[in-house]
């Protein structure tokens, strides 16, 4: 019998997602900056002990894990701010999950210091 697949849901909050580039003027010293890539609705997902083990064999600390609808366009490295919390974040891994309704993209995040 097949299980009744469980909708997923983004009421959580915005998360604004920034890629980092020169944003400096033609000419100029470059100069890092974040530019905005997109503005979406998010869920925060469950923390599990696997993943954060697996994070540690990196010798990395993952703090968070939300979702947000399917995009292609986030990569590991890219900045969020989610305006529940008001705290940056690097992404730490991306997971595109196609076999969910909607489809969604999982965020594995790290919190930056402000």
């Amino acid at each position: 019998m097949k299980q009744k697949q469980r909708t997923e849901t983004f009421n959580d909050g915005i998360a604004a997602i920034y890629s980092t580039e020169n944003i400096a003027l033609p000419g100029k010293t470059p100069k890092q900056g974040l530019v905005l890539k997109a503005s979406l609705r998010f869920g925060w997902q469950t923390l599990t002990l696997k993943r954060q083990e697996a994070a540690l064999q990196y010798e990395s600390i993952v703090t968070d894990v939300i979702r947000v609808s399917l995009n292609r366009s986030i990569f590991n490295n890219d900045i969020v701010i989610l305006n529940a919390d008001g705290n940056r974040y690097e992404v730490m891994l991306v997971q595109h999950v196609k076999a969910s309704t909607p489809p969604k993209t999982v965020l594995t995040l790290r919190r930056l210091e402000n």
